[in-house]
């Protein structure tokens, strides 16, 4: 893992991501106070979806309507950031409980060029029934990442297949049971903390 590329593309997709947020809260508060004003638009992080499963079926973000949804980016030969992000995910998915539906962990391949369907089924094993592992066309993941203010670098790395690993911010998205855009929160380390923040967000 390059340390330094992902230091700075986290540093400004932070500064990106609160601006939106901000200025949608923004938008609230000023409409809750002048009820007689016309909406003209908000910042909006997100956008709706049509990608494959790891069976190959495709599955759009309408089929996770009704429930929570919490959304990671990384790619499958990553050594080290994707499988922590994932398996945290996945424990705090257990920690809050899968019998009352809170939400829907889901895994977004960004590196299209190198994931096919038969990666993606590898990929699954790892990690239970319960994470919804998806990917998609080049163009398709550069468009949904461009939605989600997610900056990904390619980076030469004559390592692995096709001379390349890729640098991203490791963010978990929450999408509220009307598939909108809810809140994001950073990488930790910490399953309690990050449960706590999930619990609020996916209410």
């Amino acid at each position: 893992m390059v340390l330094k590329p992902s230091l700075r593309a986290l540093r400004w997709f932070t500064v990106l991501l609160a601006l939106a947020v901000v200025s949608a809260q923004a938008i609230v508060w000023f409409r809750q106070r002048s009820p007689n004003v016309i909406e003209i638009g908000t910042a909006a992080v997100g956008a709706p979806f049509t990608l494959f499963n790891s069976d190959g079926r495709r599955v759009s973000d309408a089929d996770f309507r009704g429930t929570a949804v919490v959304i990671v980016f990384g790619w499958t030969r990553d050594p080290d950031v994707t499988p922590a992000v994932l398996q945290l995910l996945m424990a705090v998915h257990a920690r809050l409980g899968p019998k009352d539906n809170r939400f829907y962990p889901i895994f977004i391949s960004v590196d299209a060029a190198r994931d096919a369907n038969i990666d993606l089924r590898v990929f699954s094993e790892r990690y239970g029934s319960a994470l919804v592992i998806l990917g998609g066309a080049e163009d398709d993941i550069s468009a949904l990442t461009k939605a989600y203010r997610l900056p990904v670098t390619r980076i030469p790395d004559p390592v692995l297949p096709n001379g390349y690993s890729l640098d991203l911010p490791s963010v978990y998205y929450v999408l509220g049971k009307d598939g909108r855009f809810r809140g994001a929160v950073p990488y930790t380390t910490d399953v309690k903390a990050l449960a706590g923040e999930l619990r609020k967000l996916t209410e």
